[in-house]
């Protein structure tokens, strides 16, 4: 399978993690979300929650 998002992970200071991935998945203010191939750009601010990247790789996982 192809990967189908580019993915873009930052902080204020620094970026954090950028690439191609299957599916993203974490939790913001209104609840958990999953961003999928076809998806329209999508901008979160995520405070405290694990940011989950699948990839041809495997699963990352990110926490802040």
């Amino acid at each position: 399978m192809t990967p189908a998002l580019t993915v873009i992970i930052s902080a204020p200071d620094k970026l954090i993690w950028k690439g191609s991935a299957h599916s993203v998945s974490s939790t913001n203010s209104q609840g958990p979300f999953d961003i999928l191939p076809m998806h329209s750009n999508f901008i979160s601010i995520i405070l405290d929650k694990p940011i989950k990247i699948r990839s041809d790789e495997g699963m990352k996982e990110y926490s802040f």
